[in-house]
């Protein structure tokens, strides 16, 4: 009987380890490559209740010592009213502007359905990211385009994915 509630024991201590390990492979994901480490931060969702629109984000970065001087962000728009040329980016947490990224540029532009899809590229300080994990829930993120300002809060998962990608990055990224 003991070795059977042994093998039970370490079946469930094995199943919670993979599970655990899927969980952060859902936000985060490793690619190792010559001489460096490609870090990709899944795709998350933001919402604007200006002119409902929705951002979905995802955040690239390479590391092979020290910390990183940037992070790639891609994101795309879907909103009724096209969105062809933002101006720039903000970051904030809470009320406070953390940081800001140039003129995004323009990846593809098309129409789905009832909403416009544009594909971005931007750039972004390392250190303003790192904000944006820590921030949480709390995190948002400002897109100025043709005249226009959407503030843009993170949804659901959003607040789950910071916890382990702080957590993993906290222990790999020296």
């Amino acid at each position: 009987m003991f070795v059977k509630k042994g093998y039970l024991t370490l079946l469930l201590a094995a199943t919670a380890v993979l599970a655990h390990s899927q969980d952060s492979d859902q936000y985060l994901k490793k690619l190792p490559q010559e001489g460096f480490v490609l870090y990709f931060v899944t795709q998350n969702e933001f919402h604007s209740k200006a002119g409902n629109v929705r951002m979905e984000a995802d955040f690239t970065f390479r590391y092979s010592s020290g910390t990183p001087d940037s992070v790639a962000m891609r994101f795309s728009t879907f909103s009724k009213k096209p969105i062809r040329q933002p101006d720039g980016l903000a970051f904030f947490t809470g009320t406070e502007l953390v940081g800001s990224a140039g003129r995004p540029e323009l990846l593809f532009f098309q129409k789905e359905k009832r909403n416009w899809h544009s594909r971005f590229s931007a750039t972004l300080p390392y250190p303003v990211f790192m904000q944006l994990l820590q921030a949480g829930a709390d995190a948002a993120i400002g897109l100025s385009a043709e005249g226009k300002t959407y503030t843009f809060t993170p949804g659901k998962n959003w607040r789950k994915a910071c916890e382990v990608i702080r957590e993993i990055l906290a222990v790999e990224i020296r």
